[in-house]
């Protein structure tokens, strides 16, 4: 066992995404049949005796595995002119038939609709697909495991993310996809694509870049990485024959902020054509000026929060073309705590302008899941499996080797057991 004791990044322990819906993954050997709205390239990548890199190690492969130390993969595309938009209901990815390395355990995909503008990427919506393992190299299951060593053929298979709530889009807009893999095993399988000569005339391939948290490479990373060619991919779209009704994709997430920082809560809403964004505080409409900016879009900042702004924030969503359609978001609290006096904990942390911190001192039993408090950034987490925490005594850094924590601090400790599932 090792003790996992200060951070200011997430460990591998502990979940730090947010509740994503949850996503179904098929698999199937046939080339998918397109639907009259669908965006696809499906040419194969040209055969090559060796994968990008060479080597899986290799930093040249983080623009085709997916994997946990390796960016999301994503690729853009432009939506067509039906005035009532799209609804998005599947994306289509395919892994390569040339040699390969591939070791797939569980993984967990995190699928992603995106905004891209320039080198930013704005998340509209992300779900969730658990895939078990299967080592039978069945047509409908996951693909087979090479092992981290072999070097052999790739299944040339196409996976399907299905959503569980569509995603409404504009027409003639600009969006992405992308799909990143988590798992507390390794793993990694090779995406088709990126070198077509049949390029994709309405986008581009691209990778997030390389996440700084070492949690879930690229899953929490916004910055667009222009790749060449294009993906094996697609996008599978329904054309809407009315306007849509709003609906949220990504719900506000509330806040526990020391004073001063800056409090941003970024739900996001779909629905066709134009909609119309309002945010409360507490009920009352919140108006633009002094620390308040973006009242009437998706994305409310305040800046140098004080008390006066604790409370209750929500938003609410009105479709310019359907009269009296009005949705409102769930309650998002934003909590304001007074700095912290010189010498104590929170104190020393502050000091050190940490983007997140998690103490990791939770005295709740891990197994039932309760929240890990970041004490900078408000992104609160979950402990997985195989993590025991101050439910079981685990003494944690003390004073005087670590100045600042008290007598009594814990401390957390995974329970790596080498199995794919537990965490070492």
């Amino acid at each position: 066992m090792r003790y996992l004791i200060t951070f200011v990044v997430a460990a591998l322990m502990l979940s730090v995404a947010g509740p994503a819906r949850a996503a179904t993954a098929s698999f199937t050997n046939n080339t998918p049949t397109l639907g009259v709205s669908d965006i696809s390239q499906l040419s194969n990548a040209a055969a090559r005796t060796n994968n990008v890199g060479g080597n899986v190690a290799d930093q040249g492969g983080n623009f085709v595995y997916l994997d946990n130390g390796r960016p999301a993969q994503g690729q853009t595309f432009i939506t067509g002119g039906n005035a009532n938009g799209y609804t998005l209901t599947a994306v289509t990815l395919k892994q390569v038939a040339y040699d390969t390395y591939a070791l797939v355990p569980d993984i967990t995909y995190h699928i992603r609709i995106t905004s891209p503008s320039g080198s930013a990427l704005t998340v509209l919506a992300e779900e969730t697909a658990f895939v078990a393992a299967d080592l039978t190299d069945c047509s409908t299951c996951n693909f087979l495991n090479n092992g981290p060593s072999a070097f052999l053929p790739g299944s040339g298979r196409y996976i399907t993310f299905t959503f569980a709530t569509p995603v409404v889009l504009n027409p003639n807009t600009t969006y992405g996809f992308d799909v990143g893999a988590v798992s507390v095993g390794d793993h990694y399988w090779e995406t088709d694509g990126v070198s077509n000569t049949l390029a994709y005339a309405g986008g581009t391939a691209y990778s997030t870049g390389v996440a700084a948290n070492n949690y879930g490479y690229g899953l929490g990373n916004t910055t667009l990485t222009p790749r060449t060619g294009d993906r094996v991919f697609v996008v599978a779209l329904t054309a809407a024959v009315a306007p849509l009704a709003p609906h949220f994709d990504i719900q506000p997430n509330s806040l526990s902020l020391y004073a001063g920082n800056t409090a941003l809560f970024s739900p996001k809403a779909s629905g066709s054509p134009t909609l119309v964004y309002q945010w409360r505080k507490n009920g009352t409409s919140v108006v633009n000026g002094g620390n308040v900016s973006g009242a009437t879009t998706d994305s409310l900042s305040l800046a140098n929060i004080t008390a006066g702004d604790a409370g209750s924030y929500t938003l609410v969503v009105t479709n310019s073309a359907l009269s009296g359609n009005i949705v409102t978001s769930a309650p998002a609290t934003l909590v304001v705590i007074a700095l912290p006096a010189p010498g104590t904990y929170a104190y020393h942390v502050l000091a050190n302008n940490p983007i997140a911190h998690w103490r990791l001192d939770e005295t709740g039993n891990p197994t039932n899941n309760p929240p890990a408090y970041d004490y900078v950034g408000g992104i609160g987490g979950t402990y997985e499996v195989g993590s025991l925490n101050g439910f079981n005594a685990i003494i944690g850094p003390r004073p005087s080797a670590f100045p600042g924590f008290e007598s009594i601090n814990n401390a957390v400790r995974t329970t790596g057991l080498s199995d794919f599932t537990t965490p070492t």
